[in-house]
């Protein structure tokens, strides 16, 4: 099995109207209780437009956390979903699925695999991700990651793996996982013409795109903030932050 990252950009979804949107809210969801009940789906959620966005940056020596995105780009994530598959044309068919169900453009990435006794997945006791705590999106463009010697990101390595252990012993951790970094493995898939294209490379030629994620399910912004600090202190470099919309089914 291989682990999948399916996601869109906010800024391809384009202008619609309200009664468009609310036409696409029954034929994304169904996509995702089908992906649900073929046991493929890992984590789907949408970030909640016009929440707060903060950052975490340690590469000074110092941990900063501020408000606001670590760096101003004309694009920035919009939703994502993780499954679990067996093969890329399995990723292929459930990108475009997503694509016709949403109604605007995906873009597909596989995730690098993890060292042995990391899962780097919520524990099955907690699968819903209801209640009171929000879910939170921390994460990095690899472009943040800087240029450092082999043996530099070496030592980085158990530093990361040791938050991520915290993360899953303190019961918040939903997913956590690192790209590949060829991004000419990505591919795309595009329903807006009414066919449902799956083309190879990225859907949108950028300066910066997706190095790595974390999502976590906290009770309080200043816990996702405090778990990002830890992140960028392990990793070595910078990581942002978004709040996740619920999901209209769990709402």
């Amino acid at each position: 099995m291989a682990e999948y990252l399916i996601y869109f950009n906010q800024q391809w979804v384009g202008d619609h109207r309200e009664e468009w949107f609310l036409s696409r809210v029954e034929p994304s969801m169904a996509v995702v209780h089908e992906m649900e009940a073929a046991g493929i789906v890992v984590y789907a959620g949408g970030l909640e437009e016009g929440a707060p966005v903060s950052s975490a940056d340690a590469t000074s020596g110092e941990l900063l956390i501020t408000d606001g995105p670590y760096i101003e780009t004309k694009e920035f994530l919009g939703g994502l979903t993780i499954i679990d598959v067996e093969t890329e044309d399995e990723a292929r068919r459930w990108a475009g699925r997503i694509a016709e169900g949403c109604g605007w453009p995906q873009e597909v990435r596989p995730f690098k695999s993890r060292p042995d006794g990391i899962t780097g997945r919520r524990s099955a006791e907690r699968i819903d991700g209801g209640g009171t705590s929000s879910e939170y999106l921390i994460y990095f463009n690899q472009q943040w990651v800087g240029d450092h010697s082999e043996e530099w990101f070496r030592s980085r390595g158990p530093l990361a793996m040791a938050v991520t252990r915290d993360m899953e012993a303190a019961g918040i951790l939903v997913y956590a996982g690192g790209l590949e970094e060829e991004i000419e493995r990505a591919f795309a898939a595009d329903a807006t013409s009414g066919e449902v294209l799956v083309t190879d490379g990225p859907y949108v030629e950028t300066k910066e795109f997706l190095g790595g994620l974390a999502i976590v399910d906290v009770a309080t912004e200043d816990e996702a903030r405090t778990w990002a600090g830890r992140i960028a202190e392990a990793c070595g470099w910078p990581q942002e932050v978004r709040r996740f919309g619920r999901r209209p089914d769990r709402a």
